[in-house]
């Protein structure tokens, strides 16, 4: 690495920045620029070194988009090298999105797959927004001003010299990817080979109404998971599963069961009544409707279990909840049967 090169590119990188700040980088702007409101406990904490706990990690808030202390987003930004490093890639691209390496090693810590011994973030997946941990880019590194405390980062191992981490955004060359030189603080616009195994520090938006913050300790933890259910119905069986980001339980679904009466018979002594099998305490206050077929249809439903001799059906409809395909409206579980009619006796002689 020439360090007089990047010594030239830390002006451009000012200048780029200046430029870029308002236009290239929507999101980050609009956070950055939300209205102050009244006792915001993250005001004093942007873009300085006091850092914030995090899924058990010490991270920088260097954009505020909190409207209130659990409603909007914070921007945060890894404040330690627990991240480990990685290539930006193992082919001859510096095509961040494609994905890349580096961004397929961040969306497995998401995941809990990285393996052994690497961050973990599938239990806090709920709080983070929809791009869970990513690079920042050299243009919203401009764009926030980030201090030169907040950059300075000395990863160690791998290709590293100065403390290097790596950006999102490519270099001047095909192969080249941005960084920041975590030893004297600027972007290297110029980049460097995507086969280098650098630094990875990760930002992310944490929802802040996924979290409490202790204003103490300055930490953040979870807040207890609600389930947020969708219904669909396949004959007796109606199933609702969770399809809350990040859900605490991902495979969470409950069952709704409607069974045939025991009566099979008419005059027998068994009951009348379908059973209906809850598990989740979905039902509510849904009701077991009973309708008779007639010559061509069903009748009208009533809450009468029948007893006479004919084909039935007994259903249970949950109404106006969330459906699995999208948009909400009602789910119904049925069961048909029939009751027999009584055998016939001889007379006593």
């Amino acid at each position: 690495m020439v360090r007089g090169k990047k010594r030239r590119t830390a002006l451009l990188g000012v200048l780029l920045g200046i430029a870029l700040a308002l236009g290239l980088v929507p999101g980050l702007a609009r956070a950055a620029l939300v209205d102050a409101w009244e006792g915001n406990p993250y005001a004093g904490l942007v873009n300085t070194t006091t850092t914030v706990t995090f899924n058990g990690k010490p991270w920088y808030i260097i954009a505020d988009g909190s409207t209130a202390a659990d409603a909007g987003t914070l921007t945060l930004l890894a404040a330690d090298t627990s991240f480990g490093l990685s290539k930006f890639d193992d082919s001859y691209s510096n095509d961040y999105d494609k994905p890349s390496a580096v961004k397929t090693y961040l969306s497995n810590i998401v995941a809990g797959t990285a393996g052994d011994g690497k961050p973990d973030f599938s239990n806090v997946a709920s709080a983070i927004g929809d791009e869970g941990l990513y690079l920042l880019s050299r243009d919203e590194v401009s764009a926030l001003g980030l201090s030169s405390d907040v950059l300075k980062m000395s990863f160690t191992g791998g290709d590293t010299h100065y403390g290097e981490w790596w950006l999102r955004s490519p270099g001047y060359h095909d192969v080249f990817a941005a960084f920041v030189d975590g030893v004297d603080c600027y972007v290297d616009y110029i980049g460097i080979h995507v086969f280098k195994s650098f630094g990875v520090r990760p930002a992310l938006q944490l929802n802040l109404s996924s979290v409490i913050f202790e204003s103490e300790s300055k930490s953040f933890s979870l807040k207890p998971h609600t389930h947020s259910l969708a219904y669909a119905a396949s004959g007796a069986t109606i199933t609702a599963t969770c399809t809350a980001k990040g859900c605490t339980d991902p495979a969470y679904s409950a069952t709704l069961q409607i069974s045939r009466p025991a009566k099979a018979t008419y005059g027998d002594s068994n009951s009348a009544d379908a059973t209906v099998t809850d598990e989740g305490g979905i039902r509510g206050e849904a009701k077991v409707m009973y309708q008779t077929k007639g010559a061509d249809a069903y009748g009208e439903a009533t809450q009468t279990a029948p007893t006479n001799a004919g084909t039935h059906r007994a259903s249970v409809t949950l109404a106006g909840v969330a459906l699995a395909g999208g948009g909400t409206g009602d789910v119904t579980a049925y069961v048909e049967y029939t009751i027999a009619k009584a055998d016939p006796t001889a007379a006593a002689p």
